[in-house]
C-alpha cells in the first residue's frame, strides 16, 4: 500500500519499507512494544520470586524465535501484507527479537553471577549485595 496518497512522503516512508526508509516504524515499533511487555512481565516475576524461571523462559522463547525466523527467512514465502525488503519482514523481526531475548538473559546471568545490585525504587535507599 502506498501511503504517499494519504500523508506526506516524509512520513509515509516510515510506515513501510516501500519508499526506502532505513527505519520504517514496523518492525522497530514492535521492538519497543515487546521490550515494554517483557519488562513488565519481568517486574511481575521478580515480585513473585520467580525471576530465574522467567529468564529461563526467555531463553527458550528466544531460541524458538531464532530457529523459526532463520528457517522461515530461507523459505521463499510470499507475505502479502509486507514488502520483500528484509527490514519490515516479520521473520526478520522474529529472528532479531529472539537474539535480543538471549542477550537479555545472558546479561541477567552475568549480573547475578558477578555483581548483583539491588535498587529499591520505593525508598531513597540503595542496597548493594
Amino acid at each position: 500500500m502506498d501511503f504517499t496518497q494519504y500523508i506526506h512522503p516524509f512520513f509515509a516512508a516510515y510506515i513501510n519499507g516501500q519508499h526506502y526508509s532505513l527505519f520504517p516504524i514496523f518492525p522497530w515499533l514492535g521492538f519497543m512494544i515487546f521490550g515494554g511487555l517483557c519488562s513488565s512481565f519481568y517486574i511481575q516475576a521478580r515480585e513473585a520470586g520467580s525471576e530465574k524461571s522467567f529468564i529461563n523462559k526467555l531463553i527458550i522463547i528466544g531460541m524458538i524465535l531464532i530457529a523459526a525466523g532463520s528457517i522461515l527467512m530461507l523459505i521463499p514465502i510470499e507475505v502479502s501484507f509486507c514488502s520483500k525488503s528484509i527490514r519490515p519482514d516479520p521473520f526478520f523481526f522474529a529472528l532479531r527479537f529472539g537474539i535480543v531475548l538471549i542477550l537479555l538473559a545472558a546479561c541477567w546471568y552475568y549480573a547475578n553471577r558477578f555483581s548483583y545490585h539491588s535498587f529499591n525504587c520505593n525508598s531513597k535507599q540503595v542496597t548493594l549485595n
